[in-house]
């Protein structure tokens, strides 16, 4: 069975696991500082009571921002991180907002393709953000 719940202090360890292995890096104390403030949306995904996804969003206004997203390797290219976005997109639409913005490494083809068929389009790059590669900086009308 798969479930989305609030992430909590006590979930830090497999979530910063996942997050190493997505994107070689580790946040423990940026995560302790985002679940706790309300304008932060920190979420698990768990099948079977294994957390197996987690995405971090910020709503402000009527704007809202994924901040990241990542799945466990796995369980990826199964669906799970279309879910993890079909989520942060409902809750940002419950939420009222009018827009969505993400970022993404203009290398990383599977986010940006699952990104482009939800409808996001590129509002802008950054250079050199992530290194040499950029930064596309994606948006989503709700």
């Amino acid at each position: 069975m798969v479930k989305f719940r609030k992430m909590a202090q006590s979930d830090l360890i497999d979530v910063i696991s996942i997050e190493k292995e997505a994107f070689g890096t580790e946040s423990y104390d940026d995560f302790v500082t985002c679940i706790s403030r309300p304008i932060y949306y920190y979420i698990v995904l768990e099948k079977d009571g294994e957390i197996i996804g987690y995405y971090g969003a910020m709503i402000i206004g009527d704007e809202c921002e994924i901040l990241t997203i990542a799945v466990k390797k796995g369980f990826r290219r199964q669906g799970y991180g279309k879910s993890l976005l079909d989520n942060i997109i409902d809750r940002a639409k419950a939420h009222k907002c009018k827009v969505l913005y993400l970022e993404v490494n203009e290398n990383n083809n599977i986010a940006s393709s699952l990104y482009l068929k939800k409808g996001f389009v590129e509002s802008y790059r950054r250079n050199g953000y992530y290194g040499k590669d950029d930064a596309l900086i994606l948006k989503l009308e709700l």
